[in-house]
């Protein structure tokens, strides 16, 4: 189990694994911020936490698109 404290997901608080190779890393900012470059918030999340938790009833969450091999 990754002992990192910093790699946790988000959503369960477990450490997230280099084997769980489609986690993905979320950054939320300000949505009208004046600034050029506002700052950020960083989290993490487990691909199947990711799957199971970003689905809205708008634009859906496709894992996918980051690791589609063009």
């Amino acid at each position: 189990m990754n002992k990192d404290p910093h790699v946790q997901c988000w959503f369960c608080g477990k450490g997230i694994e280099k084997e769980d190779k489609n986690a993905v890393e979320v950054s939320i900012q300000n949505l009208w911020s004046d600034e050029d470059d506002p700052p950020k918030q960083y989290f993490w999340l487990h691909s199947v936490c990711a799957l199971e938790k970003l689905q809205g009833k708008g634009p859906k969450f496709e894992l996918d698109v980051f690791t589609d091999s063009r």
